[in-house]
This record gives structure tokens, sequence and C-alpha cells, in this order.
């Protein structure tokens, strides 16, 4: 009798295995989803800083004078060099 209750009282191979997969499953799925996240959490931090950058530039561009018609360019200087902007100015019949 003494026996038999040893031999209930352990996990088989088989289940040590098959809880060891489903921890491995679900460690994959959670790097997963903080890898996205965190390309997430940069696409967003991108598009608020070019927002931010195309409103501080239009902003700049209506506190002067009128500009020549064209078509001007350049980056945000130093601080974004990664951002560009590109103005077009053209005569209208209005």
């Amino acid at each position: 009798m003494n026996q038999m209750r040893n031999a209930e009282c352990g996990f088989t191979l088989l289940e040590v295995m098959v809880a060891l997969l489903i921890i491995a499953t679900s460690f994959v799925v959670l790097l997963h989803t903080r890898n996205q996240s965190v390309i997430t959490a940069d696409y967003a931090k991108r598009a608020t800083v070019a927002t931010l950058l195309a409103s501080e530039k239009m902003s700049d561009i209506e506190q002067e004078d009128f500009p020549d018609t064209g078509d001007d360019s350049s980056n945000f200087g130093d601080d974004y060099p990664e951002y560009r902007w590109k103005t077009s100015v053209s005569d209208t019949t209005y």
C-alpha cells in the first residue's frame, strides 16, 4: 500500500513536458506582444513629433509676410535632422 501511495505523489515526465510547453508558448506570445507594443509606441512618438514640427512650421509661415512664389525645403535643424519640410507657393486666380 505504501508503494502505491508513492507512485501517486509525483508528476510524470509527460505532464512536466506539457507544462513546460505551455509556459514556453505563453512566454513567446508575451515577448511578441511586448515587441509590438514597443514598435507601436515608437511609431506614436514619431507621429507626434512630426505633427508638432509641422504645426510649428505652419505657424512660422503664417507669421511671416506672404512668401514669394516657388518651392522651398529643408530639415528641422540639428535637433530633428530626420524630419523634412517643403513649401510650395503658387499664384492663384482668386
